[in-house]
């Protein structure tokens, strides 16, 4: 697993974002597509399931638009009508349904990149100097999800050693089983939760001036980070300001490719791509 300076990171999430909001043409919306999956590929984690939820909330956008927008010039087919739906569907709606999925997918991707790559400490360091006390509330949450997580184990061994397993069985079997084992986890969880407050308060925490983890200084792909979410963030204003076009759809759609979303969309994935492989190095 690679973990980052968070501060880069986010602006690149920052910019991949806007720009995937600013604008609804197809080629620069694959482009931010690409650069959140690289991202994501980048992280070294499992990234099968992040590509799963996203790849069915982007199919579902996609599949579900063309019966909800009727607009569009070029009638691919006429399914039997159903009241409040429209059931011709066109090339238009076909590709502006692609389009807004790619974009439910591309930003579910990049916000999840974004969690993977950054380095949980120094994200809850730098959210701190926000809201304090709902970082130290998340600092302390996240570290005790392994702990929770090998107790729930413990329980299930425990809970098998005598004969009642959740995971054998019907589904109704399991869910009573799983039942039983919740209240002593919560309980367990409950006591790990005094057990840490007590700590915090032996230790002094809300007494004096707060100390603060030392700054640790950016490295040279810190600073690539910064530099191409700079640029991305340039782009995504061009493309707010309209200097890259307005893209649309109905009732006939404008030529796929242009000489300014063409630079865009080439420019963002080279970006993209180079800076997925820095990290990974």
């Amino acid at each position: 697993m690679i973990t980052r300076a968070p501060g880069p990171l986010l602006v690149v999430g920052v910019g991949l974002c806007a720009l995937a909001f600013s604008t609804a043409h197809p080629m620069i919306m694959a482009a931010v597509l690409v650069v959140a999956v690289a991202l994501l590929l980048a992280s070294r984690t499992p990234a099968r399931g992040v590509l799963l939820i996203a790849g069915i909330l982007g199919v579902g956008v996609a599949v579900l638009n063309p019966f909800v927008q009727a607009s569009g010039d070029l009638i691919l087919f006429q399914l039997p009508e159903i009241p409040i739906f429209d059931m011709q569907v066109t090339l238009e709606e076909v590709m502006a349904g692609l389009t807004l999925g790619a974009r439910a997918a591309a930003v579910t991707i990049v916000v999840m990149a974004v969690l993977a790559l950054a380095d949980p400490d120094r994200l809850l360091q730098l959210a701190s100097r926000l809201a304090p006390r709902s970082a130290l509330a998340a600092s302390v949450a996240a570290r005790m999800v392994p702990t929770l997580r090998r107790d729930a184990v413990a329980l299930v061994e425990t809970s098998r050693l005598r004969g009642r397993s959740p995971r054998v069985g019907s589904w109704v079997a399991r869910g009573r089983t799983a039942s039983t084992l919740a209240l002593p986890l919560v309980g367990s969880a409950l006591e790990r939760s005094l057990d840490v407050a007590e700590a915090m308060a032996a230790r002094g925490y809300g007494v004096g001036t707060p100390t603060r983890r030392p700054r640790v200084a950016w490295d040279a792909v810190d600073r690539f980070t910064m530099a191409v979410g700079v640029g991305m963030c340039l782009v995504a204003f061009a493309s707010i300001a309209g200097w890259l076009g307005r893209y649309g759809f109905f009732p006939t759609m404008d030529p796929l490719i242009d000489v300014r979303s063409l630079v865009a969309a080439v420019g963002t994935v080279l970006a993209g791509i180079v800076l997925a492989g820095a990290i990974r190095r």
